[in-house]
Formats: structure tokens, C-alpha cells, sequence
């Protein structure tokens, strides 16, 4: 079983794709969401289901809530449920910038499947490009890399932890991946406002995360090809 909820304040820039230079892409100081700048996003897999969900501004931040569950039928497997907003043109950025606060984040237990332990993410990222050289119909993500920075709490630690993580997809959904690497940027609690940052170092082949809860940058180097863009390029939180 697995039922995580979660609400989001945030603000957030974007940069361009050449030297990263961070501009503003909104401050939420509007009366509601632009669809010019945002897209609505929800996926799950088989066993995810979406129960509630909320989208709002709220005195300058914009608010997300969802509360999701897993599968009940069997104590095996786990489900997913992605719950967010796409940057309406992201393809061509290459870096992100926001300030996240975790509201409330839960994750019962469930006792008969410690393989896999409810999970709850707020984070920010993306697609950044594909490993493969092929050209793959329709909207499959196979082989597109993916980098996400953001806060974590599982049903096993009630530790709410700043993590980063590169990985490959390995189906269309990218609901399997390969983890290229990870890092880790600090524990914090709920209701503290955490600047956070991702950026793509194509010449370095590699992702810098930066986290206000600790000093310097963390790098996470890659040895796949990154000559094919990604299929799906969108940045989301």
C-alpha cells in the first residue's frame, strides 16, 4: 500500500541553455496559473492511483497538494503517481532554480512489503537529452536521461533529506530506470523554505545541484552519449 501527500510553496527561475544565466520566469504575484507559462501534469503507472489534488497561487507562491495510493490487491510491486506543473517551453533549458518548502509530507507504512517503502518527492527537473542515437516513434522516453533534485521521506525514516539523482530510462514511461548517479545535500524538516538548483554541464558531461543547506556544488559525472535531445525535454515541479 502506499498513500503520500504532499504540499509544495514555491518560487522559481529558469535559465537559457548557453551560459545558464538564471532569469525569472515567474513570481506567482497573478491571480492564477498563466497557461502560457504552465501546463498541467498528473501520470501514473498500473498501480498508482491519484485521489485529490490542488493547484493554486497563494500569496506569491504557488501551491501543490496530492495524495496518492498504491496498489491494495497484493503486498508486492509499487505503484506511481507523478503530480506537477510543466514549464509550458522548457526544450531548450538547461538549468533551474527554485525555492521549495515542504508543508506536509506522508508516507504510511505498509507492513507486508518492506521491498518497497511508501515514498513522497517534491523536486524539480527534468529531461535533458537522449543516450541513444536511434530515433524512437511516438513518445517513448527510452534512453532519455533525466536529472531531478528535491526532497525525499520514505515510510522507513521520517528524515526529510535534499537528494539529486541522474538516471536513464529504461522503458517508454520511465517508469524503470538506471540510476548514473546520486547525491545528497542536507536533511532538513517541514515548513523551511530550501533553495535548490539543477544545471546541466554539457561540455563536462556532467549535472551540478546545489542545495541551501549545504556549502558548494555537487557534481554527478555521466559516460553516456548526450548528442540526441531528449523526447521529452519538458522541466517540471
Amino acid at each position: 500500500m502506499r498513500l503520500p501527500f504532499a504540499a509544495a510553496v514555491l518560487a522559481t527561475t529558469l535559465a537559457a541553455p548557453a551560459a545558464h544565466a538564471l532569469t525569472l520566469y515567474d513570481n506567482f504575484s497573478a491571480t492564477s496559473l498563466s497557461s502560457f507559462r504552465w501546463n498541467a501534469s498528473e501520470a501514473t503507472d498500473d498501480d498508482g492511483v491519484i485521489v485529490d489534488s490542488r493547484r493554486a497561487l497563494d500569496s506569491g507562491h504557488m501551491r501543490l497538494e496530492a495524495k496518492s495510493y498504491g496498489g491494495t490487491i497484493v503486498n508486492a510491486g509499487a505503484g506511481l503517481a507523478r503530480f506537477g506543473m510543466r514549464l509550458a517551453r522548457s526544450a531548450d533549458v538547461t538549468a533551474l532554480q527554485a525555492t521549495l518548502t515542504a508543508r506536509t509530507a506522508t508516507t504510511p507504512a505498509c507492513a507486508g512489503n518492506s521491498t518497497f517503502p511508501s515514498q513522497v518527492d517534491l523536486r524539480l527537473g527534468g529531461g535533458f537529452f537522449n543516450a541513444d542515437r536511434r530515433t524512437l516513434p511516438g513518445d517513448s522516453l527510452l534512453n532519455d536521461v533525466q536529472a531531478w533534485i528535491g526532497l525525499t521521506r520514505n515510510a522507513n525514516d521520517a528524515t526529510l533529506t535534499v537528494s539529486a539523482h541522474v538516471v536513464q530510462c529504461l522503458n517508454d514511461a520511465c517508469t524503470i530506470s538506471n540510476t548514473l548517479g546520486t547525491a545528497t545535500l542536507g536533511n532538513t524538516s517541514l515548513d523551511i523554505p530550501i533553495g535548490m538548483s539543477v544545471t546541466w554541464d554539457k561540455a563536462g558531461h556532467q549535472f551540478a545541484f546545489t542545495s541551501g543547506l549545504v556549502a558548494g556544488t555537487a557534481f554527478v559525472p555521466y559516460t553516456v552519449s548526450d548528442v540526441q535531445p531528449a523526447h521529452d525535454a519538458a522541466k517540471t515541479i
